[in-house]
């Protein structure tokens, strides 16, 4: 039958509905007896089957992970509820009869679903309503106002039937958990449409007011409203952790102290939530045991700030608080089963404060005895993270559990901590021979051959500092630990050959090196880690993991960068040491050992596609510099090491006092000229040339005034000319031929000045002649020609941007057609006239550029002789 085949889906709602609207033709049309009555319980499994839709809906919308899913199944709840309530149509068809109590029930708990389900704003979500479910909704409405009369009847004759549906719907308990209440009585008018009863109290449960209205089924408990939990609870880190993202549907909480709880039942709980100064605070009910109320505990309870957790740390992250109100007790749940109790949960007895799980007692963490335990393994692992524990079996010893480590130590017939996981116990003697200043670290002696010891040592981020003459490491635990077979005969640890462990191995022997090689090695640490590196075991045969590389980075980055200062000038080097570490610990070599590596690991990627990408090693400093320290340090090491042949690009150095370079000859020249002060000096031939190439001479106005050496060595002679001119022009005598070697030496040593302009300087300075020349008081020269007479179209390209065009007069004021007196028209034109003076200033200016100074000496070089023209 197609009604059986779709009972169970609650998604087939138009079939059913579609088949109710069959089913109500027949039984409104039958003739005959057999008809009706098949119609009549066809409609009553279409009753049944939409209630047992309305109650799992009701559990989908509470366990929804997201707003809009809760949406969707509120929708269809609605939908289940009207086609539910479409049923009564048999009820309404016998008027002046009673409900049955069965029908009664269902027919208020679908009261209560379509109002739960409707939005805040009724008339706008009706009107958004699609057309089918509108219709739906509208007969609805119809259909209770035709049974209110009976309705009315059925609330004083059937008490138990309004209980039992109030229970569904605010309990969804199942008859677990059901609620007992007062009789149930109408209000007088004007609220003669509302019913209302009292909770009755009991252990630990407060008494509650519900009220319902009759015809639409809005329900209120204590005043309120069915919704969801506030943000304030919902978006708590607790909450986030105990339920996710799901949306739950909550009514007034009937615990004493609690204000909101979910309809459904969560894990077999009754889930409450209340505050209490401020704070937020959540309680649940086991289904199984309904007298028992666990409150939620949260981890920061446990820990301070500044003193020491109240339990050991795996005992606070990694798992769930519930104190049991009843019994005064703390019970301790991983995270993983933390709504069922298990017989291996410790349970803290709030009352003779003592911790018990199975048959054994947790030692205090603040108690002397554990202090004496924790100070034998500290700092290999924090005092925080460690469980003691004593059995009370009288045959059994002292438990020490390290649970990040999964390590446990047993106290041995002869005192001593044993782990049975690792066949060795905790050896009096902490001394490994090596690995001086790391203090992560713990000696083994095995329990068997008590020759063979072993050093476990923490895996993780290393932090160092100086400490006296040596260094002191400390190593923060991520849950991994190496351990190294101490090899008394090679003088060496062991590990398996794991890259992760000989790379790991390498970069403790190198922290912990000094200047003393250890007893073990009888070599340093920074010998044995490159040992370690060259060793044939250490090259990967395989992509490396990122902890691998990650080791190796570290063991690059001891190698010190080396940087010129300052970087353009090359002339010194700095080098960025590490004042955490030890000299010997910053060796150059780890570097190119460990870019030999990450080599051969680039190659293997190749090969490996699902590898992923080498990760890229960027060294910092000058490789140049690098290698020469290197090769520099080499020189100082054991002559039985022996180190890989580099080729070396060979840098000519040109030292800063050699004569061999081109700006130390010219300042000797220069200097040597002004100290021989002799008109025998081989200056330029032609001056004029050389002025004529400068677009721009200083002029003679200025005066030579250089503030820095850098300025002398950068000289520009254009810029500085006539300022330099009148230096040499007022030179008296060689009492200031010191002044003039270290001037024209500076120059002549920067190569900006030629040499022969320096030559010609200097002959300046010399002559007597120069020193009475008159120079014209001009600041700057601009396009220097020899003998050169300035055109119109010269001159007019430079006043021409000076102008002042001519205003105008009253010919622009004439109309067409009129004219002025011919008198007045030329005494226009001329003032016009007047006004364009540029070819009379031409004139005027081209008579002054007449006078012309020439003078003349005469220097000797060999047996020439040279008459200069110095115009200006």
């Amino acid at each position: 039958m197609r009604l059986q085949a779709i009972a169970t889906n609650w998604r087939e709602g138009q079939t059913i509905e579609c088949l109710a609207v069959v089913v109500q033709r027949l039984w409104c049309l039958g003739q005959d007896v057999d008809t009706i009555n098949e119609a009549r319980e066809l409609m009553l499994l279409i009753r049944s089957i939409t209630h047992t839709w309305i109650r799992s809906l009701r559990r989908e919308i509470s366990n929804a992970l997201d707003v809009d899913t809760a949406q969707k199944r509120s929708r269809e709840s609605l939908h289940a509820a009207l086609l539910c309530r479409k049923t009564f149509m048999l009820e309404a068809g016998k008027a002046g009869c009673e409900f049955q109590h069965a029908a009664f029930a269902c027919f208020l708990e679908c009261a209560f679903t379509i109002k739960d389900n409707l939005s805040l704003n009724e008339s706008s979500y009706i009107i958004n309503m699609p057309a089918a479910l509108r219709r739906l909704y509208i007969s609805d409405l119809k259909l209770i106002h035709s049974l209110e009369s009976q309705v009315r009847v059925s609330l004083e004759s059937l008490q138990s039937a309004v209980s039992e549906a109030i229970n569904n719907v605010w309990m969804d308990a199942e008859g677990l958990s059901a609620r007992t209440f007062s009789t149930w009585t109408v209000l007088s008018a004007p609220h003669d449409s509302w019913c209302m009863a009292h909770s009755l109290s009991g252990e630990g449960i407060s008494q509650q007011i519900i009220q319902f209205h009759i015809m639409d089924g809005t329900l209120y408990i204590d005043g309120r409203l069915l919704g969801r939990l506030p943000e304030e609870i919902s978006q708590q880190d607790f909450f986030q952790q105990f339920f996710g993202n799901h949306v739950f549907l909550t009514r007034p909480s009937f615990l004493q102290g609690m204000s909101y709880m979910f309809i459904s039942p969560y894990e077999g709980h009754e889930i409450h939530f209340g505050f209490r100064k401020g704070y937020q605070i959540m309680r649940a009910r086991p289904r199984s045991s309904l007298y028992t109320t666990l409150e939620y505990l949260p981890a920061s309870t446990f820990t301070h700030e500044s003193e020491p957790p109240d339990l050991p740390l795996p005992l606070v992250w990694g798992c769930v608080h519930w104190l049991d109100i009843q019994a005064h007790t703390i019970e301790v749940r991983p995270k993983s089963t933390m709504w069922r109790s298990k017989y291996s949960d410790w349970k803290i007895n709030m009352v003779n404060r003592q911790a018990l799980r199975r048959n054994s007692l947790l030692i205090d963490p603040q108690s002397l005895l554990f202090r004496h335990i924790y100070l034998l393994i500290e700092p290999f692992e924090d005092r925080k993270n460690i469980i003691v524990y004593q059995p009370l079996d009288p045959q059994s010893h002292l438990v020490l559990d390290l649970p990040r480590l999964e390590l446990s130590f047993r106290v041995s017939s002869q005192g001593l901590l044993e782990s049975r996981q690792l066949r060795a116990y905790i050896d009096e003697d902490q001394d490994a021979g090596t690995l001086y200043g790391l203090k992560s670290s713990l000696v083994l002696r095995d329990s068997v051959v008590r020759e063979n010891r072993s050093i476990l040592v923490a895996m993780g981020p290393t932090t160092i500092r100086r400490h006296e003459t040596h260094v002191e490491v400390t190593v923060s635990h991520t849950g991994y630990y190496a351990r190294f077979l101490i090899n008394k005969l090679l003088g060496r640890l062991e590990c398996a050959a794991e890259p992760r462990l000989l790379y790991f191995k390498a970069y403790c022997h190198a922290i912990t090196s000094s200047v003393h090689p250890d007893p073990l090695t009888a070599r340093t640490g920074t010998e044995e880690a490159l040992s370690c590196l060259r060793a044939a075991n250490a090259q990967p045969w395989a992509p490396l993991d990122s902890e691998s590389y990650r080791i190796l980075f570290l063991i690059a980055e001891l190698t010190p960068p080396r940087l010129y200062y300052p970087e353009s000038l090359k002339v010194l080097q700095k080098v960025q040491w590490n004042e955490k570490l030890m000299p010997m610990s910053q060796s150059g070599e780890f570097r190119p050992l460990v870019e030999e590596i990450l080599q051969q690991c680039a190659a293997l990627h190749r090969f490996h596609l699902d590898s992923g990408i080498a990760p890229m090693y960027k060294p910092q400093g000058d490789p140049h510099l690098h290698w020469r320290a290197l090769l520099r340090a080499r020189n100082f090491q054991p002559a039985q090491q022996c180190h890989p042949q580099t080729p070396l690009v060979y840098v000519h150095y040109g030292p800063r006092d050699s004569i061999r370079m081109g700006g130390c000859k010219h300042a000797y020249e220069a200097a040597s000229l002004v100290w021989a002060w002799s008109l025998n000096i081989p200056i330029t031939r032609d001056l004029v040339a050389r002025l004529q190439e400068w677009p721009l001479i200083q002029g003679y106005v200025h005066t030579f005034e250089p503030h820095l050496l850098s300025s002398l060595i950068d000289f520009e002679p254009a810029s500085n000319w006539g300022s330099l001119f009148r230096l040499c022009q007022q030179v008296r005598g060689d009492q200031e031929k010191v002044k003039l070697m270290f001037l024209f030496g500076t120059m002549a040593f920067g190569g900006q000045i030629d040499m022969a302009l320096i030559r010609t300087l200097i002959a300046i300075a010399i002559m007597d002649e120069s020193k009475t020349l008159q120079l014209p008081q001009c600041t700057e020269f601009i396009g220097f020609r020899w003998n050169q007479i300035p055109t119109l179209k010269f001159l007019t390209q430079y006043i021409r941007p000076h102008r002042v065009h001519y205003p105008g007069d009253e010919r622009a004021l004439l109309g067409p057609g009129l004219t002025l007196h011919r008198a007045q028209l030329r005494a226009l034109e001329a003032k016009e006239r007047k006004h364009e003076l540029v070819r009379q200033i031409y004139s005027i200016v081209s008579q002054q550029i007449v006078s012309q100074h020439q003078f003349a000496f005469q220097l000797y070089e060999g047996q020439v002789a040279k008459n200069i023209d110095f115009v200006y």
